[in-house]
């Protein structure tokens, strides 16, 4: 998602989940550093660190951002 202002109901609705499972998976993001997170007033801004390696010990010599290059 390429809107980093956007609500939690707004990605809930895209993907078609709850706003719940929406939160648990910022959270986990952030906690292991793929998110970073920037107050803005009352919102949350949210960036990707592309360069974050992925998690999976067979795929973590790949970033986060050579993923979204193939996806884009």
């Amino acid at each position: 998602h390429r809107q980093p202002d956007a609500r939690i109901r707004d990605l809930a609705d895209e993907v078609g989940i709850t706003q719940r499972a929406v939160q648990r998976i910022l959270a986990e993001l952030l906690t292991d550093g793929i998110l970073k997170v920037k107050k803005e007033g009352r919102r949350n801004l949210y960036r990707i660190q592309q360069r974050a390696r992925l998690r999976h010990p067979l795929e973590s010599k790949h970033t986060i951002g050579e993923i979204l290059d193939l996806l884009s």
